[in-house]
């Protein structure tokens, strides 16, 4: 099973995906690959650009708003 992006946008979908993993765990042999959280990837990618632009002030506030919605998930 493999899940990224809009299944990995919050907490509520990541507890949807461990209902899922629970419900076919008994019966199958099953491998789970995450990827990265919605939104994440193109934001590492903007901050790559900023780093180039040497604009490190807008490439913090990217990787805070990464850190951020880590962070609500959690909670």
């Amino acid at each position: 099973m493999k899940f990224g992006g809009a299944a990995l946008a919050d907490g509520q979908s990541m507890l949807h995906l461990a209902d899922i993993v629970h419900t076919y765990k008994d019966d199958h042999g099953i491998v789970i690959v995450a990827s990265a959280m919605k939104g994440t990837t193109d934001k590492l990618f903007q901050i790559g650009d900023f780093l180039k632009q040497r604009k490190l002030d807008k490439a913090l506030k990217v990787l805070e708003s990464i850190k951020q919605q880590h962070f609500s998930t959690l909670e």
